[in-house]
């Protein structure tokens, strides 16, 4: 007897997948779920849908209502777009995920289940709800977010937070474009600053001028590398030394407060000798006084307007370089200006980049190097001490820069690095230990459809 098979309807899932959206739709849906997975694993969160629209809505705080509008809409059309791709496939009899219909360009987040009743949710709330209403409900959201970010342990400013719970770069700050991304950070030794500085002496440009030229490139490259100072920190820092009448000891043990009690004189380099380089009674240690650019933003509870790097042991070409890098950025110069010519100086570390390193994944900048030295800092001493040293007052915000490789730090614990303020350090350590917040064991679950008008 000869069997039959009833024919096989052919299942293609290009019928079914969502129209391709432009280039800027796809921009804006994939930054909220970029968004929406860094805050839920900041705040020890299980992402979902639900989240995703508490995303949205706390990111049109930030924007005008002509740009609400237009995000509002391409939101709508993509919830939209998947509820009527899930009611097209069912009237032909077939089920269909949610990642298999996802627009093409849209990487699906790891964390995004089958689950359509909370894309039909997402839905009817967009539809029902306008502009003014969500961001009505986004204010009460942020509220909570806040208290939830300072219960995990963020003890940072609230404007400091509420631009990391949006994921706004702060105004004057380093922005995404110039942060090294973390999974394709590359380290950055003696050796590859060697290369690159030595691609930068023959890297030419077209403009003139003393703040134009390579040698204050590799000036500015190498003074960063050395001490994790900011682009425009660069321009207030000054060379201090212990005056001969004061105990070193003394000193050393409290840097900082030794420059304010006027312990302390301008480093000059023609007087020291050996001898006095190896005197515990005589002062002669270079010691660095920063400005730091960000310390508007730091802990309430931790001082840091300035900040002391002890220079103990230095090579004497570092060294000389410093000396040099002080002497031609010991100007005043408006911020404006300061901006002008870190865009002069980048186009030539771009190119001397490229060049020393055409296999690189990452494109070296003058944040790099701030990076590079966070790096080395990591795997030598403890966060606090870590902290001081960067200029940095939260925990999250030093956690940030540059990433601890213990298994190659066999070449980078070996290179030179500044000593902290020990009396500094002990403070960070105080107050993070006081304001420590317990953290949950486990990670904090949600409803998969919580209300999101009730944030």
């Amino acid at each position: 007897m000869e069997l039959k098979f009833a024919p096989v309807t052919k299942f293609n899932i290009d019928e079914f997948r969502l129209p391709e959206f432009t280039k800027v739709e796809n921009s804006i849906i994939k930054v909220i779920f970029s968004r929406t997975t860094e805050r839920c694993e900041m705040l020890g969160q299980e992402p979902s849908i639900a989240e995703f629209i508490k995303q949205f809505g706390v990111s049109l705080l930030v924007t005008n209502n002509n740009v609400g509008d237009r995000r509002l809409r391409v939101v709508r059309k993509f919830f939209r777009s998947l509820i009527d791709t899930c009611q097209k496939a069912q009237k032909s009899g077939f089920w269909i995920g949610i990642n298999e219909v996802f627009p093409k360009g849209i990487k699906v987040p790891d964390w995004l289940d089958d689950d359509w009743d909370s894309v039909a949710k997402a839905d009817s709330f967009l539809k029902h709800h306008t502009l003014t209403e969500i961001k009505e409900m986004a204010i009460i959201n942020i509220k909570q977010m806040i208290e939830e970010s300072k219960n995990y342990g963020n003890f940072g400013t609230e404007p400091e937070i509420v631009f990391e719970l949006i994921g706004t770069s702060k105004s004057g700050g380093a922005g995404d474009h110039r942060r090294p991304p973390q999974k394709r950070w590359e380290p950055i030794g003696e050796k590859e600053l060697e290369q690159l500085l030595e691609q930068i002496k023959i890297t030419r440009t077209d403009v003139t001028g003393i703040h134009n030229y390579p040698y204050m490139t590799g000036l500015l490259v190498t003074t960063t590398w050395l001490t994790g100072l900011r682009f425009i920190e660069v321009f207030n820092f000054k060379l201090m030394r212990p005056k001969p009448n004061v105990n070193l000891k003394t000193v050393l043990l409290s840097p900082l407060q030794a420059y304010k009690n006027r312990q302390l004189e301008p480093y000059s380099p023609t007087e020291v000798t050996n001898s006095a380089m190896c005197s515990d009674s005589c002062a002669y240690i270079p010691l660095m006084i920063a400005k730091t650019a960000k310390s508007k933003l730091a802990s309430p509870s931790i001082e840091n307007s300035q900040r002391v790097l002890i220079l103990q042991g230095i090579p004497s070409h570092f060294l000389a370089i410093l000396q040099a890098t002080e002497a031609c950025c010991n100007v005043k110069l408006p911020t404006d200006k300061i901006d002008n010519l870190r865009l002069s100086y980048s186009k030539i570390l771009t190119k001397a980049s490229k060049k020393a390193f055409p296999y690189r994944r990452d494109t070296v900048t003058f944040h790099s190097m701030r990076h590079a030295f966070a790096d080395r800092v990591k795997l030598q001493y403890d966060e606090a001490s870590a902290a001081v040293l960067l200029g940095h007052s939260a925990l999250k915000s030093l956690r940030g820069y540059g990433k601890k490789r213990r298994s190659q730090s066999k070449g980078i614990t070996n290179q030179w690095l500044p000593q902290p303020d020990l009396a500094c350090a002990s403070h960070i350590r105080t107050v993070w230990k006081v304001n420590k917040q317990p953290r949950p064991l486990n990670v904090i679950k949600y409803s998969p459809n919580p209300d999101y008008a009730s944030g």
